[in-house]
């Protein structure tokens, strides 16, 4: 795989054990869709190798923190994700979830936005996998299922 250009790494759905990745592995992605996940990336920090790229997939959730009017309070986000932003982490964003995907949401949080990538899916609100390319900054990923059942 390497000698072709693919990478093997690691993405844990539960962040807690972001720590456990073999230190063969290119890269790991921790899941941050709520509070509990970004308290495992933010535990796991000290734990991991200094020198692997590391990125967290996220709906937001966990992340941005809201005013009581449901508003996005944006000092409040960056706080909350200062942690990762230093700690070298790149954001993934579910782009599937989004009507017309932009950085705001990683904006909010205080991501630069060479640290931005989103993730398209299968079926992301009835756009093909190029109409969705043709929205994103340079740079995706795929995201091709989440459940599998026979």
């Amino acid at each position: 795989m390497l000698a072709e250009g693919i990478e093997p790494g690691v993405w844990f759905t539960d962040s807690h054990l972001l720590a456990l990745c073999p230190p063969s592995a290119s890269f790991v992605i921790g899941e941050v869709e709520g509070a509990s996940d970004y308290e495992g990336v933010v535990a796991n920090i000290p734990h991991l190798d200094e020198g692997m790229p590391r990125a967290i997939v996220t709906t937001y959730d966990g992340l941005l923190v809201k005013k009581p009017n449901g508003e996005t309070d944006k000092a409040e986000s960056q706080a909350r994700c200062k942690p990762l932003v230093d700690a070298g982490f790149f954001v993934q964003y579910e782009a599937y979830f989004y009507t017309e995907p932009d950085n705001t949401d990683a904006n909010h949080c205080g991501w630069p936005s060479h640290m931005v990538a989103p993730v398209i899916g299968v079926g992301f609100n009835g756009k093909s996998l190029e109409q969705q390319k043709a929205l994103q900054v340079d740079g995706y990923g795929v995201y091709l299922a989440e459940y599998l059942t026979p």
